[in-house]
């Protein structure tokens, strides 16, 4: 893994948009890929190979599955593991979640209860993870529409004691923390003064949509002002992390993508 400090704004560099990046080249300090779009071969391996060469790139996953009962899915993280020899990644991370049960992949963030139990459970996976992959990996907050009544402790209070027990580290979404805000489930405040910012070590900003008054994480618009207003909040913490804007549906012309990449920057840095 690099070891050398990546900090400010980049960007989540979708398949969609990896020709134009090569053309013009940005000025981002790094990128992050989706780890998952190149466990199969073919032409965007060159291309990232392309982009590797001028630019950090930090690897985000999105079926580690570690907070499921399946057993850890032994070939994901072999070829996950190539792919990080390959690229050389400076981090890599997934979320806290469960994305598979009985052999059944979801294709989704799912949320579990927050238990004594289901601790354990997360910690020897995440344990188990990175063993295989030989370096701590980021666990990401989650966005979620719906609690478990078997919780009894916040998904705030879970990862800190999730990462103390393994020595992993936090990827904090901040848009995820003011989605589950906004739906009445959590306190963006609270996250922001009582997160381990010393494990923090990458930082996700996106935008959501509505639907009938529920805000929906699908990283499908522009960052909203309340989430501007929330970087602003952390940026003492975020001037020295890596901090990405994700866009991963209602593409707008890669212009837009860079133009929000700058807002974040600012808001960071005044």
């Amino acid at each position: 893994m690099n070891s050398k400090k990546i900090i400010g704004a980049g960007l989540n560099l979708r398949l969609d948009y990896i020709d134009e990046f090569l053309e013009l080249m940005p000025e981002v300090p790094f990128v992050e890929v989706i780890t998952d779009n190149w466990h199969s071969d073919g032409p965007h391996h060159k291309k990232l190979e392309k982009i590797r060469e001028n630019y950090p790139v930090s690897f985000h996953c999105v079926s580690m599955n570690l907070a499921g009962v399946d057993p850890i899915n032994s070939k994901y993280l072999l070829k996950t593991k190539e792919l990080m020899d390959k690229f050389q990644p400076f981090q890599i991370s997934d979320h806290l979640s469960f994305q598979t049960m009985d052999g059944v992949s979801f294709h989704d963030l799912l949320p579990f209860p927050f238990t004594d139990r289901t601790l354990e459970n997360v910690s020897e996976r995440v344990l188990q993870v990175q063993e295989n992959l030989k370096t701590p990996i980021l666990i990401e907050n989650l966005s979620y529409y719906t609690e478990y009544k078997e919780s009894h402790m916040s998904e705030l209070v879970f990862l800190n004691k999730l990462i103390d027990k393994t020595d992993a580290l936090i990827l904090f979404d901040l848009n995820n923390i003011w989605v589950n805000e906004k739906n009445s489930i959590a306190s963006t405040v609270d996250f922001v003064e009582q997160i381990n910012w010393a494990k923090v070590a990458e930082v996700h900003v996106a935008g959501p949509d509505i639907f009938d008054g529920l805000y929906v994480d699908t990283h499908g618009s522009n960052v909203d002002d309340e989430v501007i207003e929330l970087v602003k909040r952390a940026s003492l913490y975020l001037k020295n992390l890596p901090v990405v804007y994700e866009r991963d549906n209602n593409l707008p012309p890669f212009s837009e993508i860079l133009s929000e990449v700058k807002k974040i920057e600012g808001a960071i840095h005044g």
